[in-house]
């Protein structure tokens, strides 16, 4: 299916897993603040890598395991404004990690979310959506060995998942500076979390995000905030 956003299209027919509001907020909510380089762990599509691009003007590196994933993110990078900017490996995390020396500012990702929950049928969608090919702990350990020392890594994780994520990543080395409940409608519980990591114990900063009203019809004022430079409708 063809996306079409205010600077750029993507096409995600060849993804596991679809474009959602869940890509969109890692890609406008991330820190981009002097980033000189960006690495986009599991980029899909590459949704969250192109929208980095737009804000900032960062070399964004993306690493993507799945073959038909990483074509449909070669595809979108070289159609984008900024494609002298976007590069993609078709390599797993794990691997990269052993072969590059390069050193990031940010490091961005949405984590597979599964950890013992039924399967489904499709392979490639297991493979995005479960952990068996990516662990919590190896997605810490390899991210924190690949971003400098005053480095940032964000996240977007399920709410029920936070505080077996913090707990690990605490472990491994991190401290949250950040975090953002996200919430799908008014008046419900947060389904969502957006986390921001960092080497040095800092001052926590914590705030929430509301999706939709509270029918589930209309986006949001500050939804659209967030995102308005994206979104054709906003």
């Amino acid at each position: 299916m063809s996306f079409q956003f205010k600077q750029f299209t993507i096409e995600d027919g060849q993804c596991a897993m679809k474009i959602g509001t869940d890509g969109c907020l890692l890609g406008a909510w991330a820190d981009v603040a002097n980033a000189e380089n960006i690495l986009d762990i599991g980029t899909g599509s590459g949704i969250v890598a192109i929208m980095l691009a737009q804000r900032s003007n960062s070399i964004i590196d993306a690493v993507e395991i799945d073959n038909s994933a990483y074509n449909q993110s070669c595809e979108n990078f070289s159609k984008s404004p900024w494609a002298e900017r976007l590069n993609v490996f078709n390599i797993s995390i794990q691997e990269y990690v052993k072969s590059s020396n390069k050193k990031y500012d940010l490091i961005v990702s949405c984590p597979p979310y599964f950890l013992n929950s039924m399967k489904a049928a499709d392979k490639k969608r297991n493979l995005a959506r479960h952990t068996d090919s990516l662990t919590f702990e190896e997605l810490l350990f390899c991210s924190l060995k690949l971003l400098k020392p005053d480095g940032k890594f964000c996240v977007m994780i399920p709410f029920d998942l936070n505080k077996l994520f913090c707990n690990k990543a605490l472990i491994e080395g991190y401290h949250v500076s950040k975090f953002t409940d996200v919430i799908p409608k008014a008046g419900k519980a947060p389904l969502r979390i957006l986390l921001q990591m960092e080497r040095a114990k800092k001052s926590i900063i914590n705030d929430s995000i509301t999706i939709l009203d509270e029918e589930g019809k209309l986006y949001t004022d500050e939804y659209k905030k967030l995102t308005g430079e994206f979104y054709i409708n906003f």
